[in-house]
């Protein structure tokens, strides 16, 4: 496996922990409850910083995706 290929699973597999819930809650029905994912959750307090930092609100929700996703891999990554 080449270096390329690695990155492209971990991202595959980074992206797939980020669609997981964030705060699962089990009711005892044997189902979670739904609510945000791990990325949804990220996501929201990124942009909640970037827009106290006084960021257009388009480019504050584009930075907290790209940052999002990145932490994600980043996160993910086997050290």
């Amino acid at each position: 496996m080449n270096q390329e290929e690695i990155d492209k699973l971990n991202k595959e597999q980074a992206m797939e922990v980020g669609r997981q819930f964030a705060y699962p809650l089990f009711t005892g029905s044997g189902y979670p409850t739904k609510g945000l994912t791990k990325r949804e959750f990220i996501a929201i307090n990124l942009l909640n910083g970037y827009l106290s930092s006084g960021n257009d609100i388009d480019i504050a929700v584009e930075l907290s995706i790209k940052s999002t996703d990145r932490l994600l891999i980043e996160l993910n990554k086997n050290r």
